[in-house]
């Protein structure tokens, strides 16, 4: 899930067996939003580069990395488990 607070945003993964929550990063005053597991990486969008493109978050290594490059912004990423293909919306003019 996306959390706010006074410091900026992250993502949590909540554990639905016992309730419990992990805070996967550091807050950052980015927009993150739509967070959704591929394998053992975590996509979702923000503006790190100043742009909206789609990150990853690998759960093993804990590192950020963009995985999108829109001139425009790319937005609403989501993950095929048969294809095993990333897909998401990426603005044109």
């Amino acid at each position: 899930v996306t959390a706010v607070n006074q410091d900026g945003k992250t993502l949590l993964v909540y554990d639905l067996e016992n309730g419990a929550t992990e805070k996967l990063f550091a807050p950052v005053r980015q927009l993150i939003s739509r967070p959704t597991f591929a394998n053992q990486q975590i996509l979702f969008k923000a503006h790190f580069n100043g742009t909206d493109n789609i990150y990853s978050f690998d759960i093993a290594t804990k590192a950020i990395s963009r995985i999108s490059n829109a001139q425009f912004g790319a937005y609403q990423p989501s993950y095929d488990v048969k294809s095993q293909e990333i897909y998401f919306c990426d603005y044109q003019h």
